[in-house]
């Protein structure tokens, strides 16, 4: 019988690792899950009809905080890579939805997750950026505004795992 727990113990010992080393990025999906299992957790969500997000599952209509987003659920090798939360109302203006939508996001994620570990502001080619990030519990989350094009701004918020470098520069 001695002889059997530790064979026991190599034996359970990883897999009870692997379960706890799967980290929540969205809406209960953990990092690596298979897109039966995402499929089998959010019912609504289904493959796009654009070809070109072939590894992607998405629920199309989400309201969080009365506002509507598409959700994305993109796999690397058919396991959970991230999960993003695209706005999709109609206010497409950058002043407007930072203004309007945008704070209010930047408060909630500041409530569940605390003080971002990072910010940038400015401009690139298409226009005004503003953009956060926090790291932690082996999480990186970015929420993101930026100007796009013939003045529309769009809003998306990444959740994914955190790289090892990530979590070192967390204070």
């Amino acid at each position: 019988m001695n002889r059997l727990l530790p064979a026991i113990a190599i034996l359970v010992l990883p897999l009870a690792a692997a379960r706890v080393d799967a980290q929540e990025l969205w809406g209960g999906a953990l990092v690596g899950m298979y897109p039966q299992q995402i499929q089998r957790l959010h019912t609504d969500a289904v493959r796009p009809d654009d070809a070109t997000r072939k590894d992607t599952l998405a629920i199309p209509h989400v309201t969080i905080q009365d506002q509507p987003y598409e959700v994305s659920f993109e796999f690397e090798n058919n396991r959970l890579k991230r999960v993003i939360l695209r706005y999709r109302g109609s206010e497409r203006d950058f002043d407007t939805l930072h203004s309007s939508i945008y704070k209010d996001v930047l408060s909630a994620l500041r409530g569940k997750y605390g003080h971002e570990v990072g910010s940038e502001s400015g401009r690139d080619v298409n226009g005004k950026i503003e953009q956060y990030t926090w790291v932690g519990d082996g999480r990186k989350i970015v929420s993101s505004l930026r100007s796009l094009a013939a003045g529309q701004a769009t809003l998306f918020i990444t959740y994914e795992a955190a790289a090892a470098a990530d979590d070192l520069d967390r204070p």
